[in-house]
């Protein structure tokens, strides 16, 4: 048995974790330093413990980046999901990358704003489904009222479909998602009564 502190000195979160066929742990979150906001943060921990690899995800400005999800690709690979600040004139963007398996390469790397007035575009969790990944989240409106999304993308982080809460609707947010042998899709989160 092994407690793993990543020895940020303020906050520091761990939202998502695998295990690869090494018995190895895919860890992301996020850490937060004196000198900067919250960056993301993606590494290995290796079944001892020990720190194999870690990559800190900057959106641009230093502001609030995290990375809430992550999957495995057919191949490997890393996609990650989460939300990052690119510039001062906006709140957050939904964020996804894709890296190598050693987290050494960036793939790609996509953005998405928000609703209209800079408001958050978060990205809270996603799955792989055969060569595509569902991602799941919120957008905030003007009068910061929460809606969900749910979006199916490639492996290359295009859109294949979306669809999104009614605005006119109650709020709600997608925490999670996950996916059944005969192709449904399970989802969590809140929804306003």
């Amino acid at each position: 048995t092994w407690v793993k502190d990543g020895g940020a000195m303020l906050d520091e979160e761990g939202w998502s974790i695998l295990v690869d066929g090494n018995d190895d742990f895919v860890v992301a979150g996020y850490v937060h330093t004196p000198d900067e906001d919250a960056d993301g943060w993606l590494g290995k921990i290796g079944k001892d413990g020990l720190l194999v690899w870690d990559e800190d995800v900057d959106g641009g400005v230093a502001l609030v980046d995290q990375i809430r999800g992550i999957a495995f690709a057919p191949d490997g690979d890393i996609v990650a999901l989460g939300y990052a600040t690119p510039d001062v004139t906006t709140d957050t963007e939904l964020w996804f990358q894709r890296r190598s398996p050693d987290g050494a390469t960036v793939r790609w790397t996509q953005l998405r704003a928000g609703l209209p007035d800079g408001k958050p575009d978060r990205g809270h969790g996603i799955f792989a489904l055969e060569d595509d990944f569902i991602g799941v989240g919120y957008r905030q409106d003007a009068d910061d009222r929460q809606h969900y999304w749910l979006s199916r993308f490639d492996g290359d982080g295009n859109d294949v479909w979306s669809e999104a809460g009614d605005p006119a609707g109650p709020e709600g947010v997608w925490t999670a998602v996950r996916g059944l042998g005969n192709g449904d899709l399970v989802l969590v989160g809140w929804r306003e009564a």
